[in-house]
């Protein structure tokens, strides 16, 4: 048993390594030399809105707006070395998660200088065996959840603003598991997703969502509907040795965030990608999916701002991208195409950073030629 449950981990942390480095994809133009350059246009939506003449009888122009750089600035210190997970708090702040050989989580600001950095191994208390996702919270402190080369119990590492080792919280769900994303509630409760291990499954594995308390006792289970559509396996009796191992890309490669309702919002990867809100108390309040209009897209990267939901899609095949904006119940607000063939040939491309209101701004990163930290900034026009 002690080896299927190594097998599993690794399995795991191998996919969720795969995930982290097919996810520094290119999307965005900049310049390379740190300065402002001239607005240069690089997506168009679709969009339905109607001019305040048109005729009742006659269909509504489309209202040409488009995603414009409006800003680039070129780090003279950091140097990309590819991000597993991008996020942003509401000072402008950047944090570039640890690239696939471990590196420390980096928070930059928005001159793409060093702040400070958070390092799992450098906290006192816990031998590291494999750092996994993190959050932020709107204090600024940061959780990231962790394994130990001594157990197989999952703890969460808490890192104070100025990226110093605050606390840990031992997770007691009851059982092996596998986390994949966290967020925090206002009340300091944690939301975490993940994949259970269950040997009388014919499953094997499930996937999990579940509330723990700030001391990392498990309050709640919450059942979303994706727990029922994981491919099913045979039971771990009849399985041949060596033993396959199954996991969901849907729980893997989805992504959660909080929201100004209070609630926390997760996201599935899947093309419509299904989305689900979840309150403090552990009820999924909403339900939604974000339709890219064509199954061949996938979903990149989300986030949220106030009360608007942007999300990245990606098609694999034509490397065509598109940026969809929705509210809180799904409602789409905004759709930008950008078609491979539109894309510059002879400029290195970015990744999908931050959302941002007052003024809506989208912040991508990425590289010069030299491999120093690009960040890029646009707005529809």
């Amino acid at each position: 048993m002690v080896r299927l449950l190594r097998g599993f981990i690794f399995f795991l942390l191998l996919c969720a390594i795969c995930r982290a480095q097919s996810s520094v994809d290119t999307l965005m133009p900049g310049a390379t030399d740190g300065s402002k350059p001239a607005a240069k246009e690089v997506a168009q939506p679709v969009t339905t809105d109607a001019t305040p003449d048109a005729k009742a009888s006659e269909p509504s122009p489309a209202r040409k707006i488009r995603l414009t750089a409006i800003e680039s600035v070129v780090s003279k210190t950091e140097t990309a070395t590819g991000f597993s997970q991008l996020s942003c708090d509401g000072d402008g702040n950047l944090y570039l998660g640890p690239g696939a050989n471990g590196d420390a989580i980096r928070k930059i600001n928005s001159k793409a200088e060093l702040v400070t950095f958070f390092k799992a191994e450098a906290n006192p208390d816990i031998e590291i065996y494999g750092a996994g996702l993190y959050a932020v919270t709107p204090d600024g402190e940061l959780y990231q959840w962790v394994g130990t080369k001594t157990e197989i119990t999952r703890y969460v590492l808490v890192f104070k603003p100025d990226g110093s080792y605050k606390s840990n919280i031992k997770l007691d769900p009851g059982f092996a598991w596998m986390p994949a994303s966290i967020a925090v509630f206002p009340n300091g409760n944690l939301l975490m997703t993940g994949q259970r291990l269950e040997r009388k499954s014919k499953q094997f594995i499930l996937p999990f969502t579940g509330i723990f308390r700030s001391d990392g006792k498990l309050l709640k289970s919450v059942a979303l509907e994706e727990n029922e559509k994981i491919p099913e396996a045979p039971s771990i009796e009849d399985m041949p040795s060596p033993m396959p191992v199954y996991s969901n890309r849907a729980v893997a490669w989805g992504q959660v965030q909080p929201a100004n309702d209070g609630n926390i919002y997760i996201m599935r990867w899947g093309s419509p990608a299904g989305f689900y809100a979840v309150s403090p108390g552990g009820e999924v309040v909403k339900r939604f999916t974000v339709d890219p209009g064509d199954p061949g897209y996938q979903p990149m990267q989300m986030h949220i701002a106030g009360s608007r939901i942007a999300l990245l899609f990606r098609h694999p095949d034509t490397h065509d991208y598109m940026m969809k904006i929705v509210d809180l119940d799904g409602k789409e607000l905004a759709a930008y195409e950008i078609p491979q063939k539109e894309q510059p040939k002879d400029d290195p491309l970015a990744v999908f950073a931050c959302y941002s209101l007052r003024p809506e701004r989208f912040t991508f990163l990425g590289n010069n030629k030299d491999f120093k930290i690009k960040l890029m900034q646009a707005e529809a026009h």
